[in-house]
């Protein structure tokens, strides 16, 4: 049952693989259910049968460069209708694994596509109100990003696989005041190189703000 009091916000956590952003974002649904607010958790490319179709493009590495933005954009509009829409109209809070940060970053820096068109194509995508009004940005090395990439198994894009680009995409994160536009975006990085116990120590300080505060 979600909290009337609290007025239903988007969150996303946004990370390279190894920083523990999933984790915390499974850790935080369970945190704000256990404080009586109700929660719908998407994953960005997966979730809706459209999205989860989209990942599997990209692990497999078989879609062209030039259409892998417009696939991206589809999983984003698709996961908005079904899901955020939804959810947000019930009040229940939305926390989302990936989202536009992520897509600047792995469909415009990261092929060389200017970043512009990228956020152009999202807003021409998203409505305003679907944008997230708080990213926790988890920060960790290229060396432990790719150490826990290796210890986790689990399956990975065809970027994160080569360490130097996955290497450039941990990299990119730290950049995410540059990269996300616009003064009303609420940017809280936190320090991923720390034990997964720290790290959601420092989430879990961040969740209670926005609940005592928002």
């Amino acid at each position: 049952m979600s909290d009337s009091k609290l007025s239903p916000r988007v969150i996303a956590f946004e990370g390279c693989a190894g920083s523990y952003k999933s984790s915390q974002m499974r850790r935080a649904e369970a945190f704000l259910e256990a404080q009586g607010i109700a929660t719908e958790t998407v994953s960005n490319p997966g979730t809706t049968e459209l999205a989860v179709m989209v990942r599997e493009h990209f692990l497999r590495n078989d879609l062209p460069e030039r259409i892998r933005l417009q696939a991206m954009l589809l999983s984003l509009v698709s996961s908005a209708v079904e899901l955020i829409h939804p959810a947000l109209r019930s009040g229940k809070w939305v926390l989302l694994n990936r989202w536009t940060l992520s897509t600047l970053i792995y469909q415009g820096l990261l092929p060389g596509r200017s970043i512009y068109a990228v956020m152009d194509a999202l807003k021409l995508a998203l409505p305003v109100e679907l944008y997230p009004e708080s990213y926790l940005v988890y920060s960790v090395t290229p060396e432990n990003a790719r150490k826990r990439v290796l210890e986790s198994g689990d399956e990975l894009t065809i970027f994160e696989k080569d360490p130097a680009t996955l290497g450039r995409i941990a990299t990119a994160y730290d950049f995410a005041h540059s990269i996300l536009p616009g003064s009303h975006v609420d940017i809280y990085t936190i320090d991923a190189n720390n034990s997964e116990e720290e790290v959601w120590s420092a989430t879990e300080k961040y969740l209670k703000y926005m609940i005592k505060n928002k």
